[in-house]
């Protein structure tokens, strides 16, 4: 991912302990090491139970090392992911902690399996992670790029199996916002599951409801304001108050030495207070300018036009976006809008949708933003079988309806399923939604390594019965 890529800055990240890129060395329990064997792969000292056998290594990516093991118990070969150092960076752990009760709530055929968290040592105290999942044998980036040949009944199969399992996320009220084609898990026989949901988040409100959350959210910025200024006033006062009371002690006393002790005194005790007031007014800026939903949180080619031009205010219709410049990738074997950086991908995807009419510019708030549309040289929309000239005509109609430009027109997952595209594949009786909500309580939970510890403690105890595997505390 690009370095404007990351939805927080580097620098304001919060970070735990030593930053150092090398493994921390624990000195484990003995009877957490019981049943447990170690092996190194990629440098990486991987320490898990012995129903796991190890089979060979399949990536290594920036959070960690992934390999395959057959797993003697379910007679069965897994991928395990180790996450070394888990909690160096906060807001990555706070992520890992996101995606594992995402997966764990997700039962589908098309999104990837939890199948184990390995248990760790004891409920804080430990650096890494080890997550087991369905084992699938490539991904959907090297399929398209790959030498074989891609049938239309290829495509139709891929892009059907992919809005199947976003049905089932936005039934569930949640957003993938990182659906590329790396993030597409693939088998020989064309089965596909969607994996990494580290960045799913929980679509709260429709583009009316933004609308209105924009005038409560500047009423409650105005009356914060308010609130600052009535007590720094109030402060103002209570300093001229005790300056006042100041000047009566040094006229009434009569030893200088003694005068000058209490002013020192009275002195210490303002600037503690002025530093109290000062570490309260930055908490509440940074409460009050903390965003809705994290720009950059999307990798760009993949990124829907109102990510980029109003990251606050976005809706599932950005996964509807990812999965149309998949399926555009999948029909030309190269990325559609492959932009250089957020400007350069805006031009990119006007030069195929052509300039928006204003009417398709209203979701747009930031004025800056439609400034910048009102410059761009206008260009004509380009007709989708000039770009794909041996595709089918019905599968461009439903690319057309993926990629337009304003969300409030993009077809949504239940329009996409039932276009004339997918007649034989469409059957909502083998479509299946969530039939309970999906519990966000835990993004609240104050971010510390502790608090995240303990969160991936107790997923793991989902898949650790605790009379057979007693706490290692």
């Amino acid at each position: 991912m690009d370095s404007d890529d990351s939805d927080t800055n580097n620098k304001n990240r919060p970070k735990s302990g030593d930053q150092s890129k090398k493994e921390v060395k624990i000195d484990y329990p003995v009877k957490w090491l019981k049943n447990k064997h170690s092996f190194t792969v990629a440098g990486s000292e991987f320490i898990v139970d012995e129903r796991y056998e190890y089979i060979k290594q399949i990536g290594v990516g920036a959070y960690g090392v992934v390999i395959s093991c057959y797993d003697k118990k379910t007679n069965r070969n897994v991928a395990i992911k180790k996450v070394g150092n888990a909690f160096e960076d906060l807001i990555d752990a706070k992520r890992i902690v996101r995606e594992i009760k995402l997966l764990r709530y997700f039962k589908h055929d098309n999104i990837v399996s939890l199948i184990d968290i390995q248990k760790p040592p004891g409920r804080t105290g430990f650096e890494d992670i080890y997550i087991i999942t369905d084992l699938m044998e490539t991904d959907l980036h090297r399929v398209i790029y790959s030498r074989q040949e891609l049938t239309d009944d290829h495509i139709q199969y891929f892009i059907y199996q992919i809005l199947r399992g976003v049905l089932y996320m936005h039934s569930a009220n949640i957003i993938h916002r990182d659906l590329k084609p790396a993030n597409i898990l693939a088998n020989k026989n064309c089965d596909l599951k969607i994996c990494d949901l580290g960045l799913g988040r929980a679509e709260v409100y429709e583009w009316e409801e933004m609308e209105l959350l924009d005038k409560q959210n500047k009423l409650v910025k105005k009356n914060k304001k308010k609130k600052k200024s009535d007590d720094k006033d109030k402060k103002g006062k209570d300093k001229d108050k005790d300056k006042d009371k100041d000047k009566k002690e040094n006229k009434e006393t009569k030893d200088k030495n003694k005068d000058k002790d209490k002013d020192k005194d009275n002195k210490d005790k303002k600037e503690k207070t002025k530093d109290k007031d000062k570490d309260k007014e930055k908490a509440d800026e940074e409460e009050e300018d903390e965003p809705e939903l994290t720009e950059y949180v999307i990798t760009r080619w993949y990124r829907a036009p109102e990510v980029i031009l109003c990251p606050s205010h976005y809706s599932k219709a950005v996964d509807i976006w990812s999965v149309g410049c998949i399926f555009a990738e999948l029909l030309g074997r190269q990325p559609l809008f492959p932009g250089d950086h957020y400007l350069d991908q805006i031009q990119k995807i006007v030069a195929v949708t052509g300039t928006p009419k204003m009417e398709d510019l209203d979701f747009i708030k930031k004025k800056e933003a439609k400034e910048f549309f009102l410059k761009l040289v206008k260009r004509t929309k380009l007709t989708w079988s000039s770009l794909f000239p041996n595709a089918n005509p019905i599968a461009l109609d439903l690319l057309e309806k993926m990629l337009t430009f304003n969300p409030k027109k993009r077809y949504t997952v239940d329009q996409c399923m039932s276009h004339p595209y997918f007649e034989g594949l469409h059957d909502p009786e083998q479509e299946p939604i969530t039939t309970a909500p999906f519990d966000w309580s835990f993004d609240a939970v104050e971010l510390t390594k502790e608090n995240l510890q303990s969160m991936i403690y107790d997923e793991s105890l989902y898949y650790h019965n605790e009379d057979e595997d007693e706490d290692d505390d």
